[in-house]
């Protein structure tokens, strides 16, 4: 009886990623298909639409690790479904100059947040010698 609670419970962990992704792609098709008009990404629909490309994804993968006890995969995902939403919403601000901040500010919470992440992975992994080249592959 165990197993089959355990079965449907992976099903549904499955089908829930599957709709999310899916949700991403039509997300990301509807976005290729907006009309090219100025401006247009710095609107609250575009950016909705936008977020709903990647963000749902990082969110449930934080929260399956977090189930997992993998805090360090889930504090990651977590970390960039923020920074991501920070970002995507940040464009619907009039002010270039208060964009010009808030960029700033969401690039040193990523750049920060990887550091702590890759220093926290080495040592999970008992190897402080691959927290640099880790930190070297990182776009900031």
């Amino acid at each position: 009886m165990h197993l089959v609670f355990i079965l449907v419970y992976v099903l549904l962990s499955q089908v829930i990623l599957v709709f999310l992704e899916v949700l991403g792609s039509i997300a990301s098709i509807a976005v290729a298909f907006l009309p090219d008009t100025p401006g247009i990404e710095r609107t609250w629909a575009y950016q909705i639409i936008n977020s709903l490309r990647d963000v749902p994804v990082m969110v449930y993968g934080g929260i399956k690790a977090i189930k997992n006890d993998d805090w360090l995969s889930a504090t990651k995902n977590l970390l960039n479904a923020a920074v991501t939403l920070g970002r995507n919403f940040a464009q619907t601000i009039d002010s270039s100059e208060l964009i010009g901040r808030v960029g700033g500010i969401l690039n040193k919470v990523e750049l920060v947040g990887n550091a702590g992440l890759a220093v926290a992975g080495a040592i999970k992994e008992d190897s402080l010698l691959g927290w640099p080249g880790s930190l070297a592959l990182r776009e900031f």
